[in-house]
């Protein structure tokens, strides 16, 4: 009579890397009822394996009393499935149905240069990072500074930059299981296995303590203030919001506003009237932005657990979209009103508004995806046409001129 024993994580087989197969070498140990010990190898066996030819794998066979039967049993079961990193933790690891006796024991990506570059772009989420880049950027070049310092613009630009880098990272990390559930986000780097949690979280950590570092030592406290709080507001109160109620896009657009508010301390060393505008701007934009976008992915929200308008109160969001663009339309003179542009911005803006509000009321009259699609486009296009408008309407600041006590000790 034989026993299963366990798997021991030292033990073999290793999977060896290679180009469309995995070679599995596996061996059986059995122990009888005196005690003795036996050992029979699976002969090398080549699968042709799809999603995990760029990892390398070690996997533990353990014992069954029928060895021929489990060693069938094992090529079968590898053989007719296509794996990915998301099935091994679906095989048993001290959990789940023991009866296919297999044990996934350990998963170590080993990624090329390019292919890791490529992951932390995708744990940064540098596409959606662009537009902090510019907004940021945006912040710096508005703020009224009579000269311009290159380091703090590239410190200040390159430093939140890193910091939101960090706080995406967090936020796939704690929303990983989620994710894989959602399929807009089933192809991430972390539900893929491409990368691991702890290599993700190492990548965050560098991240977010050189951002803050950059602001600190390269711009003043003050950015590097509101860049470390964004990391907090982002991973600790709007990510765990986002399964606790739809306020969470209202709470996350505060993250997005930020970034020129950043800027803007970089130049000036305070937060005068002109970046609260500039901020008012992106928080606003934001939500129409976000609501439109949603509309569509309403089913894919629902499936993963989160609470968004677009799934809670699906009947609420074209209403919403109009309303938010309609708050659009007082920025212009908002902006006129602080200074940093001329007052024939207010009536240049209010054409780009009128785009905007638009595509809104379309939605709202119409309740589809084309129009809720049209939405989400209209306000891309919004964003960047307004921010040119203005910096082509900036004011020119007056450098500052000498009292008549500091000319005549002169």
């Amino acid at each position: 009579m034989f026993h299963t024993l366990k798997a021991v994580t030292n033990a073999l087989p290793v999977c060896t890397r290679l180009k469309t197969s995995i070679n599995v070498k596996s061996c059986i140990k059995t122990v009888d009822t005196c005690g003795r010990q036996s050992y029979r190898s699976i002969p090398s066996k080549s699968f042709p394996f799809k999603s995990i030819a760029s990892q390398q794998t070690r996997i533990l066979f353990v014992n069954s009393p029928f060895q021929r039967k489990i060693k069938q049993h094992i090529i079968n079961y590898i053989t007719k499935r296509d794996f990915t990193s998301n099935d091994f933790s679906k095989i048993p690891n001290g959990k789940g149905d023991s009866s296919t006796g297999i044990a996934a024991v350990e998963v170590a990506p080993s990624l090329s240069l390019k292919e890791l570059l490529l992951a932390y772009s995708s744990l940064a989420k540098l596409r959606l990072g662009s537009l902090v880049i510019v907004s940021t950027m945006f912040g710096y070049l508005m703020a009224p500074a009579v000269h311009f310092d290159l380091v703090a613009f590239l410190c200040s630009s390159f430093g939140t930059t890193l910091a939101v880098a960090c706080a995406n990272t967090f936020n796939q990390i704690i929303e990983i299981e989620r994710d894989a559930k959602m399929s807009r986000t089933l192809k991430r780097i972390l539900p893929t296995g491409k990368i691991t949690v702890a290599h993700a979280a190492i990548f965050g950590i560098a991240s977010g303590i050189t951002g803050v570092s950059m602001l600190l030592l390269g711009v003043n406290n003050l950015a590097a203030g509101l860049a470390f709080s964004n990391i907090l507001l982002y991973t600790c109160v709007y990510t765990p919001m986002k399964v606790m109620h739809p306020i969470n896009t209202w709470v996350g657009s505060i993250v997005g506003a930020i970034p020129p508010m950043i800027g803007w301390a970089s130049a000036t060393g305070g937060l005068e009237a002109g970046a609260w505008a500039l901020g008012a701007l992106l928080y606003i934009w934001q939500i129409p932005h976000f609501l439109s976008l949603s509309w569509n992915l309403r089913h894919d929200y629902a499936k993963a657990g989160y609470k968004m308008l677009s799934n809670v109160s699906p009947e609420k969001v074209p209403a919403a979209t109009l309303r938010w663009s309609l708050y659009l339309l007082p920025v212009g003179a908002l902006c006129s009103y602080t200074g940093i542009t001329t007052w024939w911005f207010a009536l240049d803006s209010l054409v780009v508004d009128s785009y905007m509000i638009y595509t809104g009321y379309k939605f709202y009259q119409e309740n589809s995806s084309g129009n809720s699609r049209k939405a989400f486009k209209g306000s891309l296009s919004y964003l960047p046409i307004f921010l040119m408008l203005m910096m082509l309407h900036k004011t020119t600041p007056e450098p500052k001129k000498e009292s008549s006590v500091e000319a005549a000790s002169q």
